[in-house]
């Protein structure tokens, strides 16, 4: 873990290589909150050579979920967040929260959550090759 405390925000980068296994050959997560405004996050992924890596980045909200092109937008008691990413080959998806749904990040033995819903994005890291994607909310 390396702290980040400075002008530009506080927050940590997370070597999170070990957590994916066979998955990738290297990724790492940086949050940071800048100007006690916005959150930051940076996932920087690592394709191993002879293969491609799927990336699948989740949150979870009882907000309700409105996915447009360029951004998710979350609402909720009249409020609303804006989740955008930036990066190459982003699609913004929302899945089902209960766990017997097919394509549901979520396993068999999580208990439903009837107020959860889950969105994100899907991008894919060619073999060889290296990404980053960094999100803001706002």
């Amino acid at each position: 873990v390396e702290v980040i405390d400075g002008a530009d925000g506080r927050g940590a980068t997370f070597d999170l290589t070990t957590l994916f296994g066979d998955q990738a050959a290297n990724v790492t997560r940086t949050a940071v909150l800048v100007d006690d405004s916005y959150l930051r996050i940076e996932d920087s992924v690592t394709a191993h050579e002879a293969r491609d890596a799927r990336v699948r980045v989740t949150f979870v909200t009882p907000a309700e979920v409105e996915l447009s092109d360029d951004c998710i937008v979350l609402r909720r008691d009249g409020r609303m967040l804006t989740l955008k990413t930036e990066g190459s080959g982003v699609a913004y998806r929302q899945w089902p929260a209960d766990p017997k749904a097919y394509d549901s990040p979520l396993r068999q033995y999580d208990i439903p959550d009837p107020e959860a819903r889950l969105c994100g994005f899907e991008a894919v890291v060619p073999a060889g090759g290296k990404a980053v994607f960094v999100t803001t909310v706002r």
